[in-house]
Order: C-alpha cells, then structure tokens, then sequence
C-alpha cells in the first residue's frame, strides 16, 4: 500500500513540476497563469498531506487524498480545451 502511495506522490510533484515549467515556458497572459498556479498548489498540498497522514498510520486516508489529483488534473484538461 505504501508503495502505491508514494508512486501517487510521485506522480503528483511530477504534474506539478510539469505545470510549473510550462507556466514560464508558455506565452500566457497573467490569467492564464493564475488558472494553473492554484492547481500547482493543491498538487503539491495533496502530496504533503498524503506523506504525513501515511506517516501518521492512516494509510487508508492517504490513498484518498494521493489520488484526489486526478479531479485536479481533470479541471485542468476542461479550462484547457474550453
């Protein structure tokens, strides 16, 4: 379970990373810009909260919010095709 845990952290900084990099590699507007840093953050958030909560023994509660991203990442597709 840890494993499958820390694979969704993983995969969480790496969206992240991702996102910040085309921030500044892109030529958005600073609106365009503002719409992808919030879900950077809650990227990064889920991925702490996921690490201590596994930490704490509540491996069940880490899964949940290890993979919550997938909505995050879901509202980043629709503002992006709409």
């Amino acid at each position: 379970m840890k494993t499958l845990i820390y694979a969704c952290m993983a995969i969480n900084i790496g969206a992240a990373a991702f996102l910040l990099f085309s921030i500044f590699s892109s030529g958005q507007d600073s609106g365009g810009k503002a719409m992808v840093l919030l879900p950077i953050l809650l990227l990064i958030g889920c991925a702490v909260v996921s690490y201590f909560l596994m930490n704490s023994g509540h491996t069940g509660w880490a899964l949940v919010v290890s993979g919550f991203p997938v909505v995050i990442l879901a509202y980043l597709a629709f503002i992006s095709f709409t």
